[in-house]
């Protein structure tokens, strides 16, 4: 094939590629939390347990709103994450990874009571499979109330295990 003929068909691939992802386009993660009401969550959060160990969580817009950039420090572990949504299975979904080579993966959860839920997947140091809930709230003095639950059959069970409140931090 001659080289010119190659470019041709690569720039009208590439062409068709960018009309129809231009057409394609889905609505952003941005946009659905503005009309639901979850983007109050973006932006740094901070809080310091009665042990000491202080917390501090940010998230960001990232990818032209498609996606939320998640970097957490807890004491000694930190971590990085990108919350997404997929429209292949119409759910949105988190991916992360701490300083100690844990991953962990959740999908968030219809909210209830105004809380932004997520149930992550995990293994711990033996391979076992770990679920636990993470509930997040708008309290109204505007700090997050951030509620860790036990999970069962992809529900949170019971009451809070533990629950802590982060101010967010002014630029």
């Amino acid at each position: 094939m001659k080289i010119r003929t190659f470019i041709s068909m690569a720039l009208g691939v590439i062409l068709t590629l960018c009309v129809c992802a231009d057409v394609t386009a889905q609505q952003s993660l941005k946009e659905m939390a503005e009309q639901d009401g979850g983007d109050w969550l973006v932006g740094t959060w901070s809080a310091t347990t009665n042990d000491g160990t202080t917390i501090k969580l940010s998230y960001a817009w990232t990818a032209g709103g498609h996606a939320a950039r998640v970097e957490y420090h807890m004491g000694r572990i930190e971590g990085s994450g990108l919350i997404y949504y997929s429209a292949e299975d119409d759910a949105v979904h988190e991916v992360g990874v701490n300083s100690e080579g844990r991953v962990s993966k959740g999908t968030w959860i219809p909210p209830e009571r105004g809380h932004l839920n997520t149930v992550y997947e995990s293994k711990d140091d033996w391979g076992a499979e770990r679920s636990m809930g993470i509930a997040r709230s708008l309290t109204p003095e505007g700090k997050m109330l951030l509620e860790v639950y036990e999970v069962s059959n992809g529900a949170f069970t019971g009451e809070a295990r533990w629950s802590i409140e982060l101010a967010k931090v002014e630029k």
